[in-house]
Formats: structure tokens, C-alpha cells, sequence
């Protein structure tokens, strides 16, 4: 295994370390109050004097208002085809980032349960709302800036025909107050009542999960096309703005028994700052640190097996519309299903049980 990390530098002070033509100059971006300034990436191997040197520009950096070195950084790891092979379980990070959030889109969640001081545990108490309109078409797995993880109808069809264990997928709905944008109602056109019809006699409930999955199905697509149609053609009569049906998403829910992260996980605020005085822990054990600086380690016997799982100990902090996430973990299996399948911009490491 091999370790790299991508830093956002400050151009400003970039010379002091790198040459003209090392990193790539990413324009201006804005950081705090008015302030801009221009970064560039640069990336690094661990090994390279040149990192633990940007640990101490920062250190030096900082002591100036508002100084640092770096903005952002990334660490990630590259792995052999032996060490893949040996994996026995991968932890599944970053995934497509996108705004809104569900809770500016009318998502509620209930904050009364929620720790009073890392702000982990709170609960969602509604269907999850977002812009439909705002997730990439290519993609299909993606996630909010608040962690909320929606999957693709293609994926979610590859899923549950490969009958991934511990996960539910529940339909995502638009976001309130919208007049252009609102989902199709079956009961007010022919073949949305056919299709209302058949699932019925089929056993299926109405608006459940696996009506969801039944009516996105191929054998479903030529009614599914007719009722499109159908509902659109009466919201133009309301809205001419109105030229496309929404997207189908999903929710994703882990439901498998939470996995517990191993002392040997190392956390912290950047990978030169591991928060010895424990700023980003929280005094009631929800939160492991800010973020993580080493590979995922688990203990062996707080995983049940199921193909995915959430980390029952959480990273990152409370603040605006972010709270602390758990770590995803996978089995071989589901990786195998998303590489086969192609979903692009995962990140995805070898953890470890131990």
C-alpha cells in the first residue's frame, strides 16, 4: 500500500515550497467573511520530504492572522492486486458531493434526541426531500454536503437482484414549494390507474418500497412511458415551463447492526494535528475526532457479515446544516457489484478487522 495526500495550497505561498510548475492552479476560491484567495493542488506521496515539510509551513503559517499553508487536503491510499484480493472488508468514502441539502428542501429531522454536545444521533422523521433536479444524471451513487446518501434506479435494480443484505432503499421525494416540479400522480391519468391495477393484483402496495422497485422495472417501462406522458401533457396545460418528468432516486438506509471502529483507527484535524487535547471528541464517546487520518480499522466481532454497514462511532463535527457521519464499511461483494456496474467517483480503501 502506498499513501498519498491532496493538498489545496495557498498560491500566495506555494513558492516556498513548490516550483511554478508542481500542482495545478485551481483559481480563486472563497474561504472566510470576504476573503478570497487562489489555491493550487498539489499532491504528495507520505514519503516525500516535501510533506512532512508542509506540516511545518503550516505550523508557521498559522501563527499569522488568518495565515495557513493549506486549505484542504485528501488522504488516500493506492493497493496492490494481492493486497485487494486479501481484503476482507472495504470502507466506501466520498462520494459525488451536492446541494441542498435534504433539510433545506424540507426533510425533518428530529433534534431533541441528538447529543447536546457533538450533535450526533439525531433522528430523520420524514421521507427525505431534495432537489431532484440538482443530482448529476451520470451518476449513481451520490451525496449530499450533509451526508444524505441517494442511489440511482439502475443501481438499485443491480442491488436488489444481487440481494445485498443490510440495506432498505426508500424513494426520495422532490423538495416543498415547488410548482414546476411535482411528482407524478398515478390516480389521474389511464395508465397510471392500470398501473395502480396491476399492482394490486400483483400484491403490491401502493407508495411502498417495493411498489418503487416494481414500477421501474423494464417489464413496467411501456405503461411507466404511457402514464409519463400522460401527467405531463396536464402539467403543461398548468405550466408551460414544465418540459421533463423527474428522476427516480433512493434513499440509501443502512439497517445492519452498527460496526464498532478499533483503537488502532487514528483520527484528527489534518494529517499533521492528530487533536491530542481531544477538541473533536466528544465527552460522551459518539464522535472518534474530526476526521480520519489512518486506514479503517473494526473489531472483528461487531460485524455481523451483512454487505454494508455503518461505523457505530461517528467523525467531523456539529456546525450550520453539517453534524458528525459514520463511516461506511462494504463487503468484497458489493465492491465487486459496483465495479461491474461502473459507478464512478467512489472512493474506496481496504479497512481492516481486527
Amino acid at each position: 500500500m502506498k499513501e498519498f495526500c491532496e493538498f489545496r495550497v495557498q498560491e500566495q505561498h506555494a513558492s516556498r515550497l513548490f516550483a511554478p510548475c508542481e500542482g495545478k492552479k485551481l483559481g480563486w476560491t472563497k474561504l472566510f467573511g470576504d476573503k478570497f484567495v487562489t489555491v493550487r493542488k498539489v499532491e504528495l506521496s507520505v514519503d516525500d520530504p516535501k510533506f512532512k515539510r508542509v506540516g511545518e509551513l503550516e505550523a508557521l503559517i498559522k501563527k499569522e492572522p488568518h495565515g495557513f499553508f493549506f486549505a484542504g487536503w485528501n488522504l488516500y491510499r493506492r493497493y496492490t492486486t494481492e493486497e485487494i484480493r486479501a481484503a476482507e472488508i472495504f470502507q466506501l468514502r466520498n462520494a459525488p458531493a451536492f446541494e441542498p441539502t435534504g433539510e433545506e428542501c424540507g426533510t425533518v429531522y428530529d433534534e431533541t434526541v441528538a447529543c447536546p454536545a457533538c450533535g450526533a444521533g439525531r433522528k430523520q422523521v420524514s421521507p427525505l426531500r431534495l432537489n431532484l433536479r440538482k443530482i448529476s444524471k451520470t451518476k449513481d451513487l451520490a451525496r449530499t454536503v450533509a451526508n444524505e446518501w441517494v442511489v440511482s434506479q439502475r443501481l438499485v435494480n443491480a442491488l436488489v437482484d444481487a440481494n445485498i443484505s443490510g440495506i432498505e432503499f426508500q424513494p426520495v421525494r422532490h423538495q416543498l414549494n415547488s410548482l414546476v416540479d411535482e411528482p407524478m400522480e398515478l390516480e389521474k391519468t389511464a395508465a397510471g390507474r392500470e398501473i395502480i391495477q396491476s399492482a394490486a393484483d400483483a400484491g403490491i402496495e401502493l407508495h411502498s418500497a417495493k411498489f418503487y422497485f416494481w414500477i421501474n422495472r423494464k417489464e413496467q417501462r411501456e405503461i411507466v412511458n404511457a402514464a409519463n406522458k400522460e401527467f405531463l401533457e396536464l402539467l403543461q396545460k398548468k405550466d408551460t415551463r414544465r418540459t421533463s418528468l423527474l428522476p427516480c432516486w433512493y434513499q440509501m438506509v443502512v439497517k445492519s447492526k452498527p460496526v464498532k471502529i478499533a483503537q488502532s483507527t487514528k483520527t484528527g484535524i489534518n494529517p499533521f494535528d492528530e487533536d491530542i487535547a481531544g477538541k473533536y471528541r466528544c465527552r460522551f464517546g459518539h464522535t472518534a475526532g474530526f476526521s480520519l487520518l489512518s486506514e479503517l480499522y473494526v473489531e472483528r466481532n461487531s460485524w455481523d457479515k451483512s454487505d454494508i454497514a455503518l461505523t457505530s462511532q461517528l467523525v467531523g463535527e456539529k456546525g450550520g446544516l453539517i453534524r458528525p457521519r459514520p463511516l461506511i464499511l462494504i463487503s468484497p461483494r458489493l465492491r465487486a457489484i459496483l465495479i461491474k456496474e461502473k459507478v464512478k467517483g467512489l472512493e474506496i480503501e481496504v479497512a481492516h478487522l481486527v
